[in-house]
């Protein structure tokens, strides 16, 4: 989290660990539609991007998103995306891979609703709509929290072995023990303070000992 990160540029360790519950564990794999990366609770994913963030104070930031809009109507949302974002493969992120992201969310997601979603559509390489099946004025809180997955590279086993474009590449993940984060060398964003990220899945008597 952030607070880690001004800590640990104060201190100069280039590495953490942090203990979260065996609860915490995200059984399906680090995937947006299972939990991952679009549950409420994840403000940034860590391995993928995502559209919009929110500050501290609750606004709204921009990440992937240069710019958007809704209509008068509320129904359609046009988002506009950077054009330099690589994923860790080398292939680019386009708005394809958005409008992926958020259909398969939308069709398969068992932690977020979506159902305020009709359909997103890659009007172009950097341009993405959500069409909506109502107005709803919150939809930039959850274009802040749903990490955008490459549409070459999804498959059922995403959640084992993700691809993102976020600041952190997943090195390695030991089920029910730790997962290990290490920064993205390639980011486009600004570079991570911290350069390796060990969560450790314990109970809690055992992370206090």
């Amino acid at each position: 989290n952030q607070e880690s990160g001004k800590d640990t540029e104060v201190s100069g360790r280039e590495s953490v660990v942090v203990t979260m519950p065996t609860s915490s564990e995200p059984e399906a794999g680090f995937d947006p539609a299972y939990g991952w990366g679009a549950g409420e609770h994840v403000h940034e994913p860590l391995i993928q991007s995502t559209l919009l963030t929110t500050t501290e104070e609750l606004e709204i930031g921009k990440d992937l998103a240069t710019d958007y809009s809704v209509s008068g109507d509320g129904l359609i949302w046009t988002v506009k995306i950077r054009d330099d974002v690589k994923f860790t493969d080398g292939e680019k992120l386009t708005a394809r891979d958005v409008a992926f992201t958020y259909n398969n969310c939308a069709e398969n997601s068992t932690v977020n609703d979506f159902t305020m979603l009709d359909e997103a559509v890659a009007v172009d390489n950097t341009t993405v709509e959500f069409h909506m099946n109502k107005p709803f004025s919150i939809w930039p809180y959850t274009m802040a929290i749903v990490g955008i997955v490459p549409e070459h590279a999804y498959d059922e086993s995403y959640g084992q072995n993700p691809i993102g474009s976020g600041r952190y590449i997943m090195k390695q993940w030991d089920k029910g023990q730790q997962v290990i984060f290490e920064a993205n060398p390639d980011y486009y964003g600004e570079k991570a303070k911290i350069k390796k990220v060990t969560v450790l899945f314990m109970d809690e008597d055992a992370a206090l000992a």
